[in-house]
């Protein structure tokens, strides 16, 4: 079984675009919707929710609230996911390689990561990016590795920050991460893929 998992709240204006959108992925493929109403910063630091998802369901993908799915067509057991925490590089910038934005959890090694991270929360809880930072930090290093797959730019996860927008058509996913307006994007984006 497969969860997709987002949040919306009064500060994510553009989730009520997007929460259709991700509803409609999940029905076409079978998929199991949780929409949460918390506030991002809340929702992003849930990991004890995420912990109990994964005794549920076999694959739980937690996407942000302003990420569209833009190839409705792929499903998510045709990406060859591993056992533990999936993430896709950014490529925006150069401090920043990972972007958690779109995250595929699977199985115990998922479980063991999320310990990881929460055992080190004191290191990320204040940071701007939260634990997407941690993350960036812990890759190489050898006890994680085997907890952690990265994935290349565009398989689950495709980056728009400013100038710099990794999306193509036919990509999987569409995430607007900063400096433009979201509200904006979400509904051009949306309303390309529904003239397709």
């Amino acid at each position: 079984m497969i969860a997709v998992v987002t949040s919306s709240s009064e500060n994510t204006p553009w989730a009520k675009h997007t929460i259709q959108n991700k509803a409609e992925y999940c029905r076409k493929h079978g998929y199991t919707l949780i929409a949460r109403n918390l506030p991002y910063s809340q929702a992003v630091k849930d990991f004890n929710f995420l912990s109990m998802l994964l005794f549920s369901f076999e694959t739980i993908w937690t996407l942000d609230a302003d990420a569209i799915i833009t190839n409705t067509d792929i499903k998510i057991e045709e990406i060859d996911i591993a056992n533990g925490m999936n993430v896709c590089e950014e490529g925006i910038r150069a401090d920043c390689r990972l972007n958690c934005g779109s995250v595929i959890w699977r199985g115990l090694g998922a479980i063991s990561m999320i310990g990881l991270i929460e055992n080190y929360k004191n290191q990320w809880k204040d940071n701007p990016f939260v634990w997407q930072s941690f993350i960036n930090n812990i890759v190489g290093i050898p006890l994680v590795m085997p907890l952690l797959k990265i994935h290349s730019i565009g398989t689950f996860n495709s980056c728009h920050h400013g100038q710099i927008n990794n999306w193509k058509p036919g990509h999987f996913v569409y995430h607007p991460c900063g400096g433009i307006n979201r509200t904006e994007m979400c509904l051009k984006i949306l309303g390309e893929i529904k003239q397709c």
